[in-house]
């Protein structure tokens, strides 16, 4: 069985890389859409809800 504090720094460590992958998709989609985007706030499109 892991130990907790093991299991903490896997989730740590996949927390970021999904982060870090919105983060990378968010200014993909914004250099695609051009300023296309107009007045729509897109920067919290793929946020996880809380």
């Amino acid at each position: 069985m892991m130990s907790k504090t093991l299991q903490d720094l896997i989730l740590s460590a996949v927390n970021e890389g999904i982060r870090q992958s919105q983060k990378k998709m968010q200014e993909s989609l914004g250099q695609q859409l051009g300023g296309m985007g107009g007045g729509l706030n897109l920067q919290n499109l793929f946020q996880p809800k809380s």
